[in-house]
């Protein structure tokens, strides 16, 4: 396994930690961070919020574990299209399943943008609560 090859692995592994640490301690889940920096979050938000952390942290998990094990069991080309091609629109299906899935279960939840979302990962503040 080069460095090249473990890049995918590692970063998946890293993400697991980075979301699975911020359930520890009873804090705000990073998901609840990110949501926090576009609105305020009630109570039912930040259970929700805490939830979604917990899917990404066993995605990012999973994920690792089945690229070491494709790695190890398949062919190089099966592993460079989990690795390249189907990893990033797993992403994708999750990031919209979980979009649309959020307004099903919790109709009542404000409705946001996803330019907001995006600004809230980076740290930059939306329109909205700059509005504040």
């Amino acid at each position: 396994l080069s460095l090249h090859d473990a890049l995918p692995i590692c970063i998946n592994a890293l993400l697991c930690g980075w979301f699975a640490g911020s359930l520890r301690g009873g804090g705000l889940s990073l998901i609840g961070q990110f949501a926090e920096r576009v609105h305020p979050l009630s109570p039912t938000m930040l259970g929700y919020t805490a939830q979604v952390t917990r899917v990404w942290a066993l995605y990012f998990a999973a994920m690792a574990v089945g690229s070491i094990v494709v790695y190890t069991r398949f062919s190089f080309a099966a592993w460079s299209v989990l690795a390249n091609l189907l990893t990033p629109l797993m992403v994708a299906g999750l990031f919209v399943g979980e979009y649309l899935l959020r307004y099903r279960l919790h109709p009542e939840f404000e409705r946001t943008r996803l330019i907001d979302a995006v600004r809230a990962f980076y740290g930059a503040s939306s329109d909205r609560a700059a509005r504040r």
